[in-house]
C-alpha cells in the first residue's frame, strides 16, 4: 500500500548557483523536515520525484531548501512551480478543531437546513481566511472559512455542516 502524500507547498525560485531552492512551506512550524529525509517534487501526487534533504532552513516565510540529487542552478530550474509533497503520517497532529487542506478535501457539505451543497475539491489561502471550494456537477462555490458560516467539520464521518448567508450559494429553488 502506497503512503497518503500530501502537498505542503511550492518550489518559488532558485538561490544561487549550486542548486538550492527557496520554497514557501504551508504550516512549518507543523512539519518536521530535517537533513537526510526525503521529501518529493511534482505537479500531483501520482507524478512525483523524490528527493534527499542536504540542507533546510527557514528565513522570514520562505524555506531554503539544498536537495543532494541537484547540485546546480540549471538544475534547480527544472523543478520550479512544483509542489512540494511529503507522507501525511510526517505532519504533527494539530490541536482539537484545527485541520490540514488535505483532510478536509472530498467532506460532502451540508447546510444546517438539510440542503446537500457538493464537495469541498480544494482550499485556498486568503489574507482574511481560507475559502472552500465547493463543487458540484459543473458548479462551484465559494464557502468561506469563519466561524459564522461553518458550524461542524466531522473529517470521520465526511461532512462539513455550513450555515447559508444571504447570496452565498445563490440556490432560488432549494437545489442544485
Amino acid at each position: 500500500m502506497s503512503q497518503r502524500m500530501v502537498n505542503i507547498g511550492c518550489i518559488q525560485r532558485t538561490h544561487g548557483t549550486r542548486g538550492d531552492v527557496v520554497a514557501n512551506i504551508e504550516n512549518r512550524k507543523n512539519i518536521s523536515l530535517k537533513p537526510g529525509q526525503t521529501l518529493s517534487v511534482g505537479p500531483d501526487p501520482d507524478r512525483l520525484e523524490t528527493y534527499t534533504i542536504r540542507a533546510i532552513h527557514p528565513m522570514n516565510k520562505d524555506t531554503f531548501i539544498t536537495l543532494e540529487e541537484i547540485g546546480n542552478q540549471e538544475s534547480a530550474e527544472h523543478i520550479l512551480g512544483q509542489g512540494v509533497w511529503v507522507p501525511a503520517e510526517v505532519l504533527k497532529p494539530l490541536e482539537t478543531g484545527s485541520f490540514y487542506h488535505y483532510q478536509l478535501i472530498g467532506l460532502t457539505v451540508h447546510t444546517t437546513d438539510g440542503k446537500t451543497i457538493g464537495r469541498i475539491t480544494d482550499v485556498m489561502k486568503t489574507g482574511a481566511n481560507d475559502v472552500f471550494i465547493v463543487t458540484s456537477g459543473s458548479k462551484e462555490y465559494l464557502i468561506p472559512a469563519i466561524s459564522a458560516v461553518v458550524k461542524k467539520i466531522d473529517v470521520s464521518g465526511g461532512i462539513m455542516l455550513i450555515e447559508d448567508m444571504p447570496n452565498m450559494l445563490d440556490l432560488p429553488d432549494g437545489t442544485l
